[in-house]
């Protein structure tokens, strides 16, 4: 038997997820599914998480299908795919959320639109520890309009270590989780983490997906250091130096205890300054420089004013 859809609407603030998880089970009891219950619950609060932290409003959650393979969808206003997990690697904090979906379901998904997406599961009677079913993607946006490849900045990061990056990346990805929770949970208390978390999401747009792809693949391939080769938008330049800012800005905070996540090393600051500044280096039109000269430098300057 058909559903009649039904839908809820998710404020944005701290109770959301839990007035979710309620209203979903409740729509599994109301057509006679409560052996769905606890798989909707578990997967629903992952996405609306997903879509509070990651996404855009307006967000609504919604029932719909059938009584014997009932779907609930979770909406929101990005038209960004969600991070899918690709690995098992439990300190990845990209994708457990949905992971977690993938277990508690038969079937699951996003349909991804020009100024939305729906990210959706049929929930299971029980969570599988180990069995996933396959993830479906639905692309059905129109194609974003590049930048000119005329205005496009050549830039090579030369000799870049593999696990230094690899170890910012995960930095980045819990900074960028942090402010977004605080953004939309604690605004009064830090009305500088709506703005913080802003530029983030500008300069995520802005930086090339291909050096993380090329980063993802030298360590698979188990290199200690590669050659990133990318090009990089006007833009992406003009972001850099606030970048550098939000970063050192966030190990303040996290050495004043007001962050959750940790301040980068001195190796980390280091390594994030030569390794950003590289693309505004190279836009000013000087040539690359290896992460190995920029080190020897750095200790220079460092000895120099001890």
């Amino acid at each position: 038997m058909t559903l009649a859809s039904s839908t809820l609407n998710v404020e944005i603030g701290p109770r959301s997820v839990g007035i979710a998880r309620r209203w979903v089970a409740d729509a599994c009891l109301n057509i006679g599914r409560a052996d769905l219950a606890d798989c909707a619950r578990l997967g629903v609060s992952e996405l609306v998480t997903n879509a509070l932290v990651h996404g855009e409003p307006p967000i609504t959650v919604a029932v719909r299908g059938t009584v014997e393979h009932p779907r609930i969808e979770v909406i929101d206003g990005s038209p960004r795919p969600p991070i899918v997990p690709t690995t098992s690697d439990d300190l990845s904090t990209g994708g457990r959320g949905l992971s977690i979906v993938a277990k508690c379901s038969t079937a699951w998904g996003a349909d991804v639109e020009n100024s939305r997406k729906i990210v959706w599961f049929e929930p299971a009677s029980e969570v599988s520890p180990h069995v996933e079913p396959p993830y479906s993607l639905t692309l059905n946006a129109a194609p974003v309009v590049a930048t000119e490849s005329s205005d496009l900045i050549p830039v090579r990061i030369l000799g870049a270590d593999a696990t230094t990056c690899y170890s910012l990346l995960r930095h980045y990805r819990e900074l960028r989780r942090e402010l977004r929770l605080l953004s939309l949970t604690h605004a009064e208390d830090y009305p500088l983490a709506k703005r913080l978390s802003d530029l983030i999401i500008a300069f995520e747009q802005e930086f090339p997906q291909t050096a993380i792809t090329q980063l993802e693949d030298a360590l698979e391939s188990g290199q200690a250091s590669l050659d990133i080769e990318v090009e990089a938008s006007p833009a992406l330049v003009g972001l850099i130096p606030q970048m550098l800012e939000v970063l050192d800005l966030a190990d303040a905070f996290s050495r004043a205890q007001q962050f959750l996540a940790l301040a980068r090393t001195h190796h980390q600051n280091s390594y994030s300054h030569w390794f950003l500044g590289e693309f505004s280096r190279q836009a000013d039109g000087e040539a690359p420089r290896t992460w190995a000269d920029a080190a020897a430098l750095y200790a220079q300057d460092s000895q120099s004013a001890s």
